[in-house]
């Protein structure tokens, strides 16, 4: 762990933008269309090193892979588990519906395609790790720190602490 008595130190959590071509093969792979499997690999690993890159580019202190491998933890999770399935329908919160200005400007910055946010899947059973995926998400995991220790052994501060 790092730690800093000269200044504040700095991460993030969550996503960051995928970038194309990731996002739409992301987008077509959450809907079921045919994405080759060597190109999504490749996609993803470009994205993770670019946006490592850019964090430290940026000085951040500890970087991540900004969820580039994934369209969004609501509708990972059911690539991940079973027990998901159909839609949930989720209700808008009431300041999209108090401020119909403000969704109305929000949708249009969108881009044509996005992934399910509101109509994620659903719980509709009991929720179990799917065996198939376990060597999928090791693989990834092991990917994910290959990376992250190779952008985090060119530091852009000379004042990185140990």
């Amino acid at each position: 762990m790092q730690k800093s008595q000269d200044r504040i130190l700095v991460t993030h959590a969550g996503s960051l933008p995928r970038g194309e071509p990731l996002g739409s093969m992301l987008i077509d792979q959450e809907a079921g269309k045919p994405v080759e499997a060597a190109a999504l690999k490749k996609a993803i690993e470009a994205r993770v090193t670019h946006v490592l890159n850019k964090q430290v580019e940026a000085g951040i202190d500890e970087v991540n892979d900004g969820e580039q491998g994934r369209i969004g933890f609501q509708t990972y999770v059911a690539q991940r588990m079973s027990g998901f399935g159909g839609v949930s329908n989720r209700p808008y919160g009431q300041d999209w519906t108090t401020f119909p200005q403000f969704s109305e400007r929000f949708f249009q910055r969108l881009p044509p395609r996005i992934g399910k946010v509101n109509n994620a899947p659903q719980a509709i059973a009991d929720i179990k790790y799917l065996m198939s995926e376990y060597p999928r998400a090791l693989h990834h995991d092991t990917n994910l720190v290959a990376i992250v220790a190779l952008a985090n052994a060119f530091p852009c501060r000379e004042d990185k602490a140990d």
